[in-house]
């Protein structure tokens, strides 16, 4: 009985306490598919009033950079790591209290990535060299969807088989023998 009241206490406790905001990061999209060129972009929101000045990502072997999408006044810096990946670093702008910034790349999961999800370690700083690390993760994708050029395909040969079955239906109506009396 005591151990269920004892559980009860902290569970409303925890109900109540307030959560220790920091910086929020997302990574879209959610989901990837290997061998696919994909714009991937970092989301970061400040609920704090203390600005993130700047945004390091790190970039696991597994994802290939193609290159980086600029932003005003956050210029970024590429590295390579001894393991195969890099890091992604941009610095110089502010992402002040209630902000949203995009911070966008080009990248590619390899085809031979035998992964099920890719974290992509973000380390955010903030003004006075205070570090929060997160890890937003990618979930893979191993049955890619038709893209816009696979539908316009799908459409084209659709379009053609309907033109094949009409001529086929004209020349069959016309070659048919007319019923003689």
């Amino acid at each position: 009985m005591r151990r269920n009241a004892a559980l009860a206490v902290l569970f409303t406790v925890g109900l109540f306490t307030p959560p220790r905001l920091t910086g929020q990061v997302t990574v879209r999209p959610l989901r990837i598919v290997p061998g696919v060129w994909e714009r991937l972009s970092i989301q970061v929101a400040n609920p704090l009033d203390s600005p993130i000045v700047s945004i390091r990502v790190e970039i696991p072997p597994d994802i290939v950079v193609a290159g980086v999408e600029p932003r005003p006044e956050w210029p970024f810096q590429i590295d390579s790591l001894s393991d195969g990946g890099q890091i992604i670093e941009w610095r110089g702008g502010w992402v002040a209290q209630g902000e949203l910034l995009e911070f966008g790349f080009l990248g590619r999961l390899r085809s031979d990535s035998d992964a099920d999800r890719v974290a992509l370690p973000v380390h955010l700083t903030r003004v006075g060299g205070r570090v929060e690390s997160l890890a937003p993760r990618l979930f893979v994708d191993r049955t890619p969807e038709l893209t816009s050029q696979g539908t316009a395909m799908l459409g084209v040969v659709a379009l053609a088989v309907s033109f094949i079955a009409l001529a086929i239906a004209i020349i069959a109506r016309v070659a048919r023998p007319s019923p003689s009396a």
